[in-house]
């Protein structure tokens, strides 16, 4: 996951991909969803320049793992 602070957007690089599609779901800090993607593939990136600056949470789901990371939007 970087940059970590990010102007316009994020690269997400999935180590340990298995093939399996990967949803990804962008929250603000109030639990509200702002953002989602769905991707196929093990190097993403995630367009952000639409978001407000501040912290976010990043959720990511493939399979059966769930990982969730801070961002911060600048």
């Amino acid at each position: 996951l970087y940059p970590n602070p990010a102007d316009q957007q994020i690269n997400l690089v999935l180590n340990d991909w298995n093939g399996q599609q990967t949803y990804v779901a962008i929250y603000d800090l109030a639990g509200k969803q702002v953002a989602e993607f769905i991707f196929n593939d093990q190097h993403n990136i995630l367009n952000i320049s639409n978001l407000n600056s501040g912290m976010y949470l990043l959720k990511v789901v493939s399979g059966k793992r769930t990982a969730v990371n801070k961002i911060i939007k600048r």
